[in-house]
């Protein structure tokens, strides 16, 4: 893993430099001039008032397209790294381009790691062996965090902290659109974002005692997290973003705002959810050194490895799974932009009404290995 880490990086920050050093010789090349002037005569062509002119990007806060005839001007955009997310050009070099482009094989790195370190062993002997040997558990939870979240942490860091260095040497810091701080603070905020996932995924891994859901639920996570963020976003654009501001909302997202996965960003740094993301890995951290002291291993054919705390699973688990199938159907019916009438308010309440008794029975089946009691009186299955 340690090794893959700092592949991506290093591969990304030679593949990144490299592209750009060879744009740059593009550009103070006499091809350069030509191939500029040539667009400049095709321009022309259209019919508009902006022959003579090539388009750089479409401002979506302005919702203005920006020209110029300038081939400095042509240039400098065209060399910017770290352009303005304000824009919908997406250049080579954008905050969204360079940064996290590679985000998601790194989340799924470190939500694989933290989850299997301790669901595998909790599924074999060995931890069976390491209970019954003279090490506290204490001790064994410790050092397998540091033993794999250790290592990966500290890959992570000397590969952001490489390409961070690599970038503000090689390339001329006028051709940054971000400050020496923007960057240096995005980058390590996006470490400390994987690292304190990494403890909830281990949290995770200590609360399965199903091998199979445990790993069913990773994979439903895979495909619906995104889902998920979309309709959290969706909700904070319906109740926080005056509608006169939608059309660049893409700057403005809760995305940006709730979550800290932008790792650079011209943006200022929202910290409160970093720091709410960060208490949660400590705390993550701390329950699950106290759920593994007490674990016993003759639960572990269970769904959930610690009966305690099954019921509020079921919430988290009814709540995402809510919020993932039924946010566009609640924000119709209870903020809608046109009035409803009374059927399809009827209509949408009994919709969101039977999926929810629907995930509330399909949690009893799952978490609980039981028909539930509506269902018994009910006698579906007699």
């Amino acid at each position: 893993m340690s090794i893959l880490v700092l592949g991506i990086y290093c591969f990304q920050t030679v593949n990144g430099i490299t592209a750009w050093k060879n744009n740059y010789q593009y550009f103070q090349s006499n091809d350069a001039i030509k191939d500029f002037e040539k667009q400049i005569e095709e321009s022309y062509e259209f019919d508009d008032a902006n022959g003579g002119q090539i388009f750089l990007y479409y401002n979506l806060k302005k919702e203005q397209a920006i020209y110029t005839s300038d081939f400095n001007k042509y240039k400098d955009y065209s060399l910017t790294v770290f352009n303005s997310k304000s824009d919908a050009n997406q250049q080579a070099y954008n905050s969204y381009a360079y940064y996290n482009e590679h985000f998601l094989i790194f989340l799924i790195v470190f939500v694989t790691s933290g989850v299997l370190l301790f669901l595998y062993d909790l599924k074999s002997n060995f931890t069976s062996a390491l209970f019954s040997s003279k090490f506290k558990r204490s001790d064994i939870y410790r050092q397998k965090i540091l033993l794999v979240g250790g290592v990966l942490a500290g890959s992570l860091f000397v590969g952001k902290i490489f390409s961070f260095i690599c970038y503000h040497l090689l390339i001329p810091n006028h051709f940054f659109n971000i400050s020496i701080k923007q960057h240096l603070l995005s980058t390590l905020s996006g470490w400390a974002t994987l690292v304190s996932i990494f403890l909830l995924s281990s949290l995770i891994g200590i609360l399965f005692g199903d091998w199979l859901f445990g790993i069913g639920t990773i994979i439903v996570l895979f495909f619906t997290f995104s889902s998920f963020l979309s309709n959290i976003d969706l909700v904070y654009t319906t109740l926080f973003v005056d509608e006169s501001k939608l059309p660049y909302t893409v700057s403005e997202t809760a995305l940006n705002q709730l979550m800290p996965l932008n790792q650079t960003s011209t943006l200022k740094l929202n910290i409160v959810p970093l720091v709410f993301l960060i208490l949660a890995g400590i705390f993550a951290y701390f329950l699950g050194k106290y759920l593994f002291n007490r674990i016993s291993l003759e639960h572990s054919g269970d769904v959930i490895l610690v009966p305690q705390i099954s019921r509020i699973f079921q919430i988290c688990m009814i709540l995402y799974i809510m919020i993932v199938v039924s946010t566009p159907t609640i924000v119709i019916t209870f903020f809608p932009a046109e009035a409803l009438d009374t059927y399809e308010i009827a209509l949408n309440i009994l919709i969101i009404a039977v999926t929810f008794i629907g995930v509330f029975l399909l949690s009893e089946f799952l978490l609980f290995n039981k028909k539930s009691k509506i269902i018994n009186r009910l006698n579906f299955f007699a």
